[in-house]
């Protein structure tokens, strides 16, 4: 596949991935929960020596227990396995299933707990989505554990969403990742199960993973520098549509260079409506600049991934919004390569197809109603 056909013009991007772009990978889209959550549990059940899994959501369900079982087996069978919980994000979990894991062998740990005395550092929390199995095998994207995702989106109860299965070097870096989170040592099982870092594909990948609590902003470097560097397509798509000033500016610059710049959204079916108001009230210029912005009717869009250029694609749990640029722990991939920065904009325009595009004229005529509930909840936009 072509890689890099147009000399490098991304560089500025490379210096903020964990170890810059690594040649030699497969990545592999599982579209809506009725292929992501089958591709994960299969994983899990043919591990041998270890498992990471690190989530922002894990939700009571059946996906839960489905989970909760397959680790507990896993563990039971030698396997290390370990899972870092956000405590925020996870509060819906069943204390059951946690003491049945733990019961089982598996390591829990419950990333920075909820303190009312230390609310600022509370408000950092870890939205990564984060698996790798037997150090040669990852999944990353947007996919909670949770009954939320399961089928194909094809109702308002089933949530559309996009995970990755990775093979190649970068699943590395992607356990790297989860080390940050792991408060004990490293894989024990180390020395018998080294990572694998023999080519398994033709891509060209790295992992891009922020802290801002800890003034890393990794994220919002790589998409500002991105969006910096467009000179033809910007594809956007982010359930929470609600860019800080930086990487509105990046967008509007983009148009003014002539940049197409689409973007999809949530619309109605969302699950987080006072970011819909916030993100609306942020509209004006942006279409009027031709800002293209559509809302996805049948269900909650949960997709996060940019393409720029038809050769850049970013994916992961990073949203396009202020508090993935500065709040939240997030971890994403980024694939440098034309063949699948086209597949995922092929993806982007099925997702079309079910959208409605705002117009200017349809933001201008919103009712005053809506206008007050727009900008009142604009004036919480930093820690939406």
């Amino acid at each position: 596949m072509d890689t890099d056909t147009r000399g490098g013009e991304f560089v500025g991007a490379e210096g903020w991935l964990e170890s810059g772009f690594r040649p030699g990978n497969q990545v592999e889209a599982l579209v809506n929960g009725d292929e992501i959550f089958p591709a994960m549990l299969e994983a899990i059940r043919d591990a041998q020596h270890s498992i990471c899994l690190e989530t922002y959501i894990y939700w009571n369900g059946e996906i839960a227990k489905e989970f909760a079982d397959a680790l507990s087996h896993a563990s039971r069978r030698g396997v290390e396995v370990r899972v870092v919980l956000d405590d925020y994000g996870c509060s819906r979990l069943d204390d059951q299933l946690l003491v049945e894991m733990r019961d089982a062998g598996v390591g829990i740990h419950m990333y920075r707990p909820v303190r009312w005395l230390q609310l600022r550092r509370s408000n950092h929390r870890s939205h990564r989505k984060l698996m790798i199995v037997d150090r040669s095998v990852g999944f990353i994207g947007g996919v909670g554990i949770a009954d939320e995702w399961n089928g194909d989106a094809r109702n308002r109860s089933e949530w559309r969403d996009n995970h990755f299965r990775v093979a190649g070097p970068v699943v590395h870096d992607m356990e790297r990742v989860f080390d940050q989170h792991w408060p004990g040592d490293a894989l024990a099982v180390g020395s018998d199960c080294p990572a694998n870092m023999e080519p398994k594909g033709s891509l060209s990948a790295g992992v891009l993973a922020s802290e801002p609590l800890q003034n890393h902003y990794e994220v919002a470097m790589v998409f500002a520098t991105a969006l910096d560097r467009a000179e033809e397509s910007v594809h956007i798509c982010s359930p929470y549509f609600l860019p800080d000033d930086r990487l509105k500016r990046a967008l509007l610059a983009a148009r003014e260079r002539g940049v197409s710049v689409v973007v999809v959204t949530a619309g109605k079916h969302t699950d987080k409506q006072i970011v819909r108001w916030a993100s609306r009230h942020n509209w004006e210029d942006l279409l009027e600049a031709g800002v293209e912005i559509h809302e996805f009717d049948p269900t909650l869009i949960h997709v996060k991934s940019i393409v720029v250029d038809h050769l850049l694609t970013i994916v992961g749990s990073a949203n396009f919004d202020v508090r993935s640029a500065r709040l939240n722990d997030e971890a994403c991939l980024v694939v440098k390569d034309r063949g699948f920065a086209e597949e995922e904009e092929r993806r982007i325009a099925e997702d079309l197809k079910r959208c409605s595009r705002v117009s200017l004229d349809d933001w201008r005529s919103r009712t005053l109603w809506q206008r007050l509930l727009d900008g009142a909840a604009n004036l919480l936009k930093a820690h939406l």
